[in-house]
């Protein structure tokens, strides 16, 4: 692979066996010069180990398909925090891989054909089709794994049954979504979950204002992780007092208040991408 942006149409089982068949061809020539190296140093009482050919190839398929989660999530994920996967059904473990040099009869000190016997066996084709598939839906995957992060942190799914009562409120024009914190007392400092909890929120928020545009959401929570990171603030201190998104500190939980730009511009993200029922905030 190159650093170069990957065409999509050009993803096939073609390519991934050129990419997959250089990386065994080398890592099979090194093996040979090191079993050569190790037996001239046993010759002089010196004993090395060095990998089975198995081994070998079980984890260059491995940091193959590595490879190519990484480079096709740098280019399609468009700053969300979904991940192409690979691994999950294609890699070959050194079981599976002695198994194909067995039932192919290879004699495993042969390095090449032990290449061109593991080359046989991978799905190239199918591995292809399924990075293409996560590829083009990686994105939307990942906007639907943020909507649903943020709506489910901020109290903000409609649950049906019957005693339901929302954990959110309003206030003036405010929205107030509720934080607990993670100890109700922690010596001087908080917990070290609380600021943590609001700098996730943050990361959350940036995918978000990438989507639907900068009002500082983002800013602001990375402000209120960091001031949590101190020591205890006294009750009914403000964080960003007056911003799109103010903090009110209380003894065992945090209010955060959305300023309504802030709001409408959270409330329009969840309906656009998560797959949960979001609350109508109009009847609390």
């Amino acid at each position: 692979m190159t650093n170069t942006e990957m065409d999509l149409s050009k993803l096939n089982g073609e390519a991934l066996k050129a990419d997959l068949k250089w990386r065994l061809t080398d890592a099979y020539k090194a093996l040979q010069n090191a079993v050569e190296a190790n037996r001239q140093l046993s010759q002089l009482g010196v004993g090395i180990s060095t990998p089975d050919p198995t081994t070998v190839g079980s984890l260059v398929i491995s940091a193959f398909l590595k490879e190519w989660e990484s480079k096709l999530t740098r280019q399609y994920s468009e700053g969300t925090h979904a991940r192409v996967d690979l691994r999950t059904d294609f890699q070959m473990s050194t079981r599976e891989a002695r198994d194909v040099l067995y039932k192919s009869q290879i004699d495993e000190n042969d390095f090449s054909s032990c290449a061109d016997a593991l080359l046989a066996a991978f799905p190239f084709e199918e591995c292809a089709k399924h990075a293409r598939l996560q590829a083009v839906t990686l994105e939307d995957r990942g906007l639907q794994k943020c909507a649903d992060q943020l709506a489910t942190s901020l109290h903000l799914v409609r649950y049906e049954y019957s005693n339901f009562r929302p954990a959110v409120r309003t206030q003036g024009t405010r929205l107030i979504c509720p934080y607990n914190f993670g100890s109700f007392y922690f010596g001087d400092h908080y917990a070290s979950d609380d600021p943590r909890a609001m700098q996730d929120l943050a990361q959350e928020f940036r995918v978000l204002e990438q989507e639907m545009g900068d009002v500082g959401i983002t800013a602001a929570f990375a402000a209120c992780a960091k001031a949590l990171e101190g020591a205890r603030l006294a009750s009914r201190t403000k964080i960003c007092e007056g911003g799109p998104v103010e903090f009110v500190v209380f003894k065992n939980h945090l209010d955060m208040r959305f300023a309504p730009e802030a709001t409408d511009m959270l409330l329009a993200f969840l309906k656009l991408h998560s797959s949960k029922s979001i609350l109508d905030v109009s009847e609390v």
